[in-house]
């Protein structure tokens, strides 16, 4: 794991990108490249609301920070972080509060800019006294916010795991795939799902992680006896793809992996050309239940779907439907939750990151009048042995805190093969070897 480590750390070591950027590469997630960009980066706190539905609330306050990316380039309003957190914590507030404690949250917008988030992490660790970030979405300052986080030993719960840090921090607490899981389980679902086991790649060139990537992927394939290449880069907005089509047609590949540029546009320009491979992707990044009618593709997605609801679900949509309507179907903002970063993943990795701080703390046996540590969360996220969260998480697994947390090796599907977006396999996860 370590060699894959390095080779997305040394990328980006080569051409770190501070904003604006994202990539759709095989198994690396949209939102592992996006930036931010724009926004304000006043904070904000959050607590109960007065009415309540469950058992009042009256013991010791903990308060949580978040980290979190404003306005993206190619990520509508990328406020689902923070909105999908403060609607947890109201939530659970009035449904009896975490094992009897009452939750406050101080959210950050990093702005795209490393140096922001660091000082945003400085802020919520040094004054606000915040003993966990959860669900963060802190592309751009990930890396800047590593070492104070692990020298103030505060566990960071969460967040969309494509960086490095989700696989050499000690303090970092994935509830999703990290990088190299989600390579494999893109692979994995072309070659499964799909039946498809040679296809190009069309990638992105406006991130370091996209070569990061390219080695990875590329281990990957063979075990699943899968031949990749030809490997083209295009920028994510350029006018067409007619070149690249072109080039590939020429190798004699009948089916390309689109990482990053818009599926129906390149299948568009490829069919001018008389080319017309089969379109497919790692990721819903972009795929509106429109445009699900008119590409065939299927891709990991890093979290629970928030297109298709399950028993286990019930509750996410539940809050959405109290808090924040606007994001179910018939929402004016549910094709952006749907098809915005991580295939909306984003939305159900930040409540998965909420109830994993909310068992850690319970796993912990604090009481209700005493005072939760840092200690205490990581602790209880200790005791996490194959931890599903009741059914809305892969098999999470963690160590004691003092060495790099384990590779969470199952991810879930989702497909668009019946016209519209649905998780074929439910919430049953499919794992690597």
């Amino acid at each position: 794991m370590s060699d894959m480590a390095d080779n997305v750390e040394q990328a980006s070591r080569r051409r770190r990108r501070g904003r604006g950027t994202i990539l759709l590469s095989v198994g690396l997630t949209a939102s592992m490249f996006v930036a931010a960009c724009g926004s304000s980066s006043k904070s904000s706190t959050t607590t109960a609301p007065p009415t309540s539905t469950g058992p009042a609330v009256s013991g010791t306050p903990i308060k949580i920070g978040q980290i979190a990316a404003g306005d993206v380039t190619y990520q509508p309003k990328s406020s689902t972080a923070k909105d999908v957190l403060d609607m947890w914590v109201k939530w659970t507030n009035n449904h009896g509060g975490v094992a009897g404690h009452p939750v406050e949250v101080v959210s950050r917008d990093e702005k795209g800019d490393p140096a922001v988030g660091l000082s945003a992490a400085k802020e919520l660790l040094q004054q606000e006294k915040v003993v966990a970030l959860v669900g963060n979405n802190a592309t751009s300052a990930e890396q800047a916010i590593q070492p104070v986080i692990e020298a103030a030993k505060v566990p960071v719960v969460g967040g969309v795991a494509y960086g490095a840090a989700y696989l050499t921090s000690k303090a970092f607490y994935p509830v999703g795939p990290q990088i190299t899981t989600q390579i494999f389980g893109a692979l994995y679902a072309v070659k499964n799902k799909v039946n498809v086991s040679a296809a190009a790649v069309l990638i992105c060139n406006e991130s370091a992680i996209c070569d990061g990537a390219i080695p990875l992927y590329q281990k990957f394939a063979p075990t699943l006896g899968m031949t990749i290449g030809p490997i083209v880069k295009a920028a994510v907005t350029q006018p067409n793809y007619t070149a690249e089509c072109l080039s590939i047609k020429d190798k004699g590949v009948k089916a390309i992996i689109v990482a990053g540029p818009p599926l129906e546009k390149v299948a568009s320009d490829c069919k001018r050309q008389g080319f017309e491979p089969r379109i497919l992707t790692n990721d819903l990044f972009g795929v509106t239940p429109a445009v699900a009618k008119n590409v065939n593709l299927v891709s990991i997605i890093s979290g629970f779907p928030v297109f298709q609801q399950f028993p286990e679900t019930k509750a996410f949509f539940d809050a959405l439907k109290q808090y924040h309507p606007e994001y179910l179907e018939g929402g004016d903002k549910y094709d952006s939750f749907v098809s915005g970063g991580t295939g909306g993943s984003i939305g159900s990795l930040t409540w998965a990151a909420a109830e994993a701080f909310k068992k850690a703390v319970e796993n912990s046996g604090a009481a209700p009048t005493a005072t939760v540590t840092s200690a205490d969360v990581i602790k209880g996220l200790s005791m996490f042995k194959g931890e599903t969260l009741g059914g809305i998480a892969q098999p999470l697994t963690y160590g004691d805190g003092t060495t790099p947390q384990p590779q969470q090796k199952c991810f879930f599907l989702a497909s668009t093969e019946t016209g519209k977006i649905t998780a074929p396999d439910g919430l049953k996860p499919s794992c690597m070897p």
